[in-house]
């Protein structure tokens, strides 16, 4: 008996070996391209187009935040060795981060109180023709946004939207409220209706129980929905691009990509720094409410 607890321990412990090593390989697989852009930011132009290339590890041997400031603070920067395009560009870039956060907030406030409406409705109720519904607003997600682009933006021009936060807000909840709303329906599900009747027993509507049962017991659920719709659209490039034309639109991707010019070269420094500030809203927000997120994902495994 002895001897198979030791073997079963021993098994046990291979076990928690492996899966930390699994962990490990995949995080700095994760984490690579992040650490590697944030060391590019902080070194000269002058290192990062060097031949050979200079390995940065562990630290850049010239360590500087021009790029950063340059970045933010154009005006205060002689551009030495940024040709006259990008001090344009680098202005821009505060606008930009203005008007992805603008778009993001938008997209999630509109799309969580859509897909919570539309949830509730298909997880609930019946009515004929349910279950083709929900594969069809699934089947939505799968269209390829490329194929859709001339119609969008022939549409998003003749509403007199253009290049404005809204119009990109219109756009974008089209493509991530399907998702969404499959997200909040699975979770919905959840829900014991037993708590649902008690409301509308004590006179509540369907809205009033949504509002004042559904959505408090839904709120984990309700804020990974939210950081998802959230950073979907932060990132979203491509409409980004095709459906904005100045700085009074352009969101931080897009004015990221503009440190890549054909005619201008390439700026590795300040592309990288602009990447890096991107990123820090979502990680930040990511952070802020991981409490929510993790009791969602706890409260969806025990659940389910």
């Amino acid at each position: 008996m002895l001897v198979r607890l030791k073997n079963a321990s021993k098994r046990f412990n291979r076990s928690v070996i492996f899966n930390y090593l699994v962990a490990l390989i995949i995080f700095i697989y994760l984490i690579f391209p992040i650490f590697w852009t944030f060391i590019a930011s902080v070194q000269p132009h002058s290192d990062l187009i060097a031949v050979p290339p200079q390995w940065p590890w562990p630290l850049p041997k010239h360590f500087t935040l021009s790029n950063y400031v340059a970045l933010l603070f154009p005006e205060s920067v002689q551009f030495g060795e940024y040709t006259e395009f990008y001090p344009t560009v680098a202005a821009m870039f505060p606008r930009a981060l203005l008007n992805s956060l603008i778009v993001s907030t938008i997209t999630t406030l509109l799309c969580l109180a859509l897909a919570s409406l539309s949830a509730y409705a298909i997880a609930r109720l019946r009515f004929p023709g349910k279950s083709q519904l929900s594969r069809g607003i699934l089947f939505i997600r799968t269209i390829p946004p490329l194929s859709i682009a001339i119609p969008i933006f022939l549409l998003i021009r003749s509403l007199g939207l253009y290049d404005t936060p809204i119009g990109l807000s219109l756009v974008y909840s089209s493509f991530i409220l399907p998702l969404d709303i499959w997200i909040l329906m699975g979770y919905f599900a959840t829900i014991p209706t037993e708590l649902e009747e008690a409301a509308l027993v004590d006179g509540c509507t369907r809205v009033g129980a949504l509002i004042k049962v559904i959505l408090p017991c839904s709120l984990p659920g309700i804020v990974a929905t939210g950081l998802f719709s959230f950073m979907s659209a932060w990132n979203e490039f491509f409409f980004a691009l095709i459906l904005t034309s100045s700085a009074r639109g352009f969101t931080a991707p897009v004015v990221a990509s503009m440190f890549a010019s054909e005619t201008a070269g390439i700026q590795y420094g300040i592309m990288t720094s602009a990447g890096i500030l991107t990123i820090i809203p979502t990680v930040a927000i990511a952070l802020l409410f991981q409490k929510y997120i993790i009791k969602g994902l706890i409260a969806g495994a025990v659940k389910g």
